[in-house]
């Protein structure tokens, strides 16, 4: 990261100068920005390749390790050099700003979602209204379940399609990104109106575009506790106090989980469990896996990435014997211990 870095930092600086040298660095827009945020499903030298903190998540993503990026803008005779706006942007909105920049007239039909910053460029007050972001589809390497966000000043609202698993109607969580940027505390239950609120402009969204929206899955199991799931019906999964708990009257009944960084691989599985019943668990991966005794006690689990990676993102825990378990705090862990996934139980 630091060599691509330096790299970076020394070819703006030759493409600043050449500008200069050609005389074109007083009527040239530089903007200088990221499409997404670090890296963190991978590892480079015993860590993740980058590191958001105190954001949460990252690229392919929609916390904010993934969204909120860089953006710098150097424009003669409107910009001044070592401002900071605090206004919110997005990628969609360069396109009117660019043509607002150049002199040339809007293209509503072309940017309908687009909304020039130029005003923030100037020091004046800039209110793109609500941005709206998509995420369509399930990402294994970084935890993405398929949904759309709000974010309308301070707050941000998450839609998780169809993605309660008792009934598959939307899950939400909302946040106030000022006041929690890491995006720890789910306000949506705190702050009913403001969720009620969101909603409706998502939902007036989606009416007035028309743009595709999501379907339930039709051949849904009901066999979900977040990202895991049963491998079969004999046994119950379900979620309680954040735990996942694993019941079976017979030995050998398997949970699974799909959303697993390829970094990971070279890192940890970290969990807590306890059994009421004192079941071991059984932790699929080459040759025999791992048994992982149990006690009513919680006890911590760290076990190598390598032993329990069966399969392309995916990993499997088992009851090795009839009788009920509960695991929670599961993360998937870099080798030096940098999180990388966090699962939650829902």
């Amino acid at each position: 990261m630091a060599a691509m870095i330096e790299v970076l930092d020394e070819n703006i600086g030759r493409m600043m100068k050449a500008l200069k040298d050609n005389g074109m660095d007083k009527n040239t827009v530089v903007i200088f920005t990221s499409d997404n945020g670090g890296n963190m499903y991978d590892t480079v030298d015993d860590t993740t390749p980058t590191n958001n903190f105190p954001l949460r998540s990252g690229k392919a993503n929609n916390y904010e390790g993934g969204v909120r990026v860089p953006m710098i803008v150097r424009c003669p005779g409107i910009t001044k050099p070592g401002t900071v706006s605090p206004a919110v942007t997005s990628s969609v909105d360069h396109y009117p700003a660019i043509l607002q920049l150049t002199g040339q007239p809007a293209r509503p039909d072309d940017h309908k979602d687009g909304v020039s910053y130029v005003p923030a460029l100037k020091g004046k007050p800039f209110d793109r209204g609500p941005t709206i972001c998509d995420m369509p589809h399930p990402i294994w390497a970084t935890l993405n379940i398929p949904n759309t966000f709000v974010r309308d000043g301070d707050w941000k609202m998450f839609r998780f399609w169809h993605d309660r698993p008792e009934d598959q109607s939307h899950r939400y969580e909302l946040y106030n990104v000022r006041k929690d940027i890491s995006e720890t505390k789910d306000l949506s239950s705190e702050h009913p109106e403001q969720l009620k609120k969101m909603i409706a402009s998502l939902d007036k969204f989606y009416k007035e575009t028309g743009v595709l929206g999501y379907n339930p899955n039709s051949k849904y199991n009901k066999r979900t506790v977040g990202t895991w799931y049963a491998a079969s019906d004999e046994g119950s999964v379900a979620a309680k106090d954040g735990a996942l708990v694993i019941k079976s009257a017979k030995p050998g009944f398997t949970v699974k989980n799909r959303f697993f960084p390829p970094g990971g691989r070279q890192g940890w599985l970290a969990f807590e469990a306890r059994s009421s019943t004192e079941a071991p668990l059984k932790v699929a991966g080459p040759g025999k896996g791992k048994t992982v005794p149990l006690t009513k006690d919680w006890k911590k689990v760290e076990l190598p990435g390598k032993q329990v990676f069966i399969d392309r993102n995916k990993f499997a825990i088992s009851l090795a014997k009839a009788g009920e378990a509960e695991i929670r705090n599961a993360r998937i862990l870099t080798a030096d211990r940098t999180e990388m996934m966090h699962y939650t139980f829902y």
